[in-house]
């Protein structure tokens, strides 16, 4: 997240001399809570200007008639305003997180080792995976392991060389077929909702284009409006529906800042759900102790031994208590 901060800054910067940055509070290498905070507080203003436009005269002599020129210059610059932040923002998203940011080896170098952690094989498990990353790690990296994934995109049409939609619906069910569902909760990039409703896909390695519609995707911040759009409404119901027939439940070095998943994890996490967390080892006890804390204060029906000290990636090695951790979990 401190990266993608860093880059809309510098984004920004060169984009708007008078200093959108600042105005926003956002500032390089801001990460976690803060971040969704902050470019939180933009998208409920912008939210909110329509609200405002319709109702000015309540803040004004209505018998004085019509609007005033002051308040007009300062919507038209607001909405001007708004309209940089959110290429910025878009255009930094798919920049970070499109194919040119993903390593299909070093994907499939982490995500094997993890599979056999987990004691994960195609022919004894079927397997789920949920994500809030807009990027496809997940699909390249389950692809190259043989996993067969499926996240909701029909076959593209070659006779027309028009973009496949996604369908989301019983997309949970597709592990009946002997497929991986992935579940993007937040989106992908690549994904754009277009004004009829369709939810097309494009190619992730494609920049940001406002032509191609609205990214179908939630940006981050504290409170995400879930239930407004149809897509992500089906979504998240087959990510329930999904987590009431796991056996088990791994969250991957997620925060656990979001209401909508703690909420669906709530009724499993005394029995079936386990939590890595990212914290350096030579940070000392002190961190980690922290973050402990954190996240079982979040999710109070989490048991202390179902978090899990370890930092993710295509470098990682497991040590004996880790391997221990995940055998017993195994049973």
């Amino acid at each position: 997240m401190g990266e993608w901060a860093s880059d809309i800054v510098d984004r920004l910067e060169r984009e708007t001399p008078w200093g959108l940055a600042a105005i926003l509070g956002l500032e390089r290498n801001t990460v976690g809570e803060v971040f969704e905070h902050r470019l939180g507080r933009f998208l409920a203003w912008e939210r909110a200007l329509t609200t405002v436009a319709e109702l000015s005269d309540l803040g004004e002599d209505v018998a004085a008639g019509g609007r005033p020129k002051v308040f007009e210059k300062w919507l038209n610059q607001a909405r001007r305003s708004a309209g940089v932040v959110n290429k910025v923002v878009f255009e930094s998203l798919f920049a970070n997180f499109g194919q040119s940011r993903v390593s299909s080896f070093a994907a499939g170098k982490a995500y094997n080792i993890l599979l056999n952690l987990l004691g994960v094989t195609r022919g004894n498990t079927a397997l789920t995976v949920a994500t809030t990353n807009y990027d496809f790690a997940i699909e390249d990296a389950m692809s190259g392991l043989g996993w067969f994934p499926e996240w909701g995109q029909e076959p593209s049409t070659s006779t027309t060389g028009a973009s496949p939609p996604i369908r989301i619906a019983n997309l949970s069910q597709a592990t009946e077929m002997g497929r991986t569902p992935v579940l993007h909760l937040h989106g992908r990039v690549g994904w754009y909702l277009k004004d009829d409703g369709r939810l097309l896909s494009f190619s992730p390695d494609v920049v940001y284009n406002k032509d191609f519609g609205v990214p179908g995707l939630l940006l981050p911040e504290p409170d995400k409006r879930y239930e407004e759009d149809l897509h992500f409404r089906v979504m998240w119901e087959e990510f329930r529906k999904a987590i009431e027939r796991a056996a088990r439940i791994l969250v991957l070095g997620h925060s656990l800042n979001d209401d909508g998943l703690r909420e669906a994890l709530a009724p499993v996490a005394a029995n079936r759900v386990r939590v890595t967390m990212c914290v350096d080892s030579d940070e000392g006890t002190e961190p980690y102790e922290k973050e402990k804390s954190r996240i079982l204060s979040l999710l109070p029906a989490l048991p202390p031994g179902a978090l899990i000290r370890m930092r993710f990636g295509p470098e990682f090695v497991p040590d004996g208590t880790v391997k221990h951790v995940f055998e017993t979990w195994r049973g």
